[in-house]
């Protein structure tokens, strides 16, 4: 693994494909998942299309919110899905279960949309016991047969399935998205294969560095939308 400053542009451009590397910023700040641009305003539009408003019925939605209302409701969703998962683990049925699934999805942004709108729809492509497994593989700390047991959910894959990994471990398991992959393996997409290497390390580097892996995932996420994470981006992937 290399730790490269984001200013050494050659050693960056000389990165082969999946050698892994991270940025050097500061992976100890605790800062808030930040977007900069409304994607999930278009995600609840397709989802509730879909399923209707049953499971939305506690919140408050603004049809009309800019990207700072965004951030505070990708908050209150945060928080609200941990409450959910509190109650499922005392009282676990389905609806509840269905429940926190779409509420995660809707927290996943505009990507989310897949499993409601293709294939079969929603009710073909959710299954409530297949997801009750993966949730319990997660319980056990195995996070990488839980991300292939969710991620055989229709459209979900590993780049959605790790946001509900990262739910259901309290945080300890890292999402491994396709701008994650692009930023630390070099890859077009998150491929399941490298999800348990990229725990691992992961996990080393948050002890290395007396931080968490919560921690690291949303510094560097935050990281890639600044001008310096977009062009470590660009020349990783050879653009």
């Amino acid at each position: 693994m290399k730790i490269l400053s984001s200013n050494d542009l050659t050693s960056i451009q000389a990165l082969e494909r999946n050698e892994v590397a991270f940025p050097e910023i500061d992976f100890t700040n605790d800062v808030e998942l930040r977007l900069g641009s409304p994607t999930i305003k278009g995600a609840y539009t397709n989802i509730t299309k879909k399923v209707g408003f049953k499971y939305f019925d506690d919140i408050d939605w603004n049809e009309q919110g800019d990207v700072e209302w965004q951030n505070n409701m990708l908050q209150w969703l945060s928080a609200s899905i941990d409450s959910l998962i509190c109650d499922y683990f005392t009282n676990p049925n389905v609806d509840l279960l269905t429940r926190i699934f779409i509420r995660i999805q809707l927290w996943g942004g505009r990507e989310s949309r897949y499993p409601f709108v293709k294939g079969g729809g929603f009710n073909e492509n959710f299954d409530p016991t297949i997801y009750a497994e993966g949730v319990d593989l997660i319980r056990e700390g195995k996070y990488y047969e839980a991300n292939i047991k969710i991620g055989s959910l229709g459209y979900v894959a590993t780049a959605f399935a790790t946001k509900h990994l990262f739910f259901w471990s309290r945080n300890k398991a890292p999402i491994f998205d396709s701008l994650i992959a692009k930023i630390v393996f070099g890859r077009k997409s998150a491929d399941e294969r490298f999800y348990g290497k990229y725990v691992k390390i992961v996990s080393d580097l948050a002890n290395d560095l007396d931080t968490t892996s919560n921690k690291i995932e949303r510094n560097l996420f935050n990281w890639a939308d600044t001008e310096e994470g977009r062009q470590w981006i660009k020349l990783r992937m050879k653009e």
